[in-house]
């Protein structure tokens, strides 16, 4: 059986002892029921909310933090068979703020941010009605899986 590839990196200020695990876990889902079968790759950061800023000012002109950034830049991985969907950038403390504004864990804030940001490598949105209903609809079963 071929499994996802995942990688998950740190931002050296955040320290959050088992979350690469629960990040993985959740893009794992997220892949196998919104991609059944196909097996890619991701690239994931978790960061602070200046880097966070930074890449949203320089990939997307918008000079103000946000919670999670997605990065498409398929690509098949040589000799492999995986298939790189992009990267993805998580704020730390946007989730911590997020978390206690929703009355749940970071934990669970996190995983629903990465499920977000795998979604829309996938080829979700949320611009229309339509689709955020159905890219809402995605989260809640992915959520529900976990």
């Amino acid at each position: 059986m071929k499994m996802n590839l995942i990688q998950v990196d740190f931002d050296p200020v955040i320290h959050h002892p088992g979350l690469s695990k629960i990040i993985k876990n959740a893009c794992a889902i997220t892949l196998s029921l919104a991609a059944p079968g196909q097996v890619s790759g991701i690239s994931l950061l978790v960061c602070d909310d200046e880097q966070i800023r930074e890449l949203n000012r320089t990939y997307r002109g918008i000079d103000h933090p946000t919670d999670v950034l997605s990065f498409e830049d398929f690509y098949n991985l040589p000799e492999t068979g995986i298939s790189h969907l992009g990267d993805i950038a998580i704020s730390y403390p946007a989730a911590v703020r997020q978390s206690s504004a929703a009355g749940h864990s970071v934990e669970s804030e996190i995983s629903l941010l990465a499920i977000h940001g795998v979604l829309h490598l996938l080829g979700f949105d949320h611009t229309t009605i339509e689709e955020k209903e159905l890219m809402w609809s995605m989260q809640r079963n992915c959520l529900r899986e976990l």
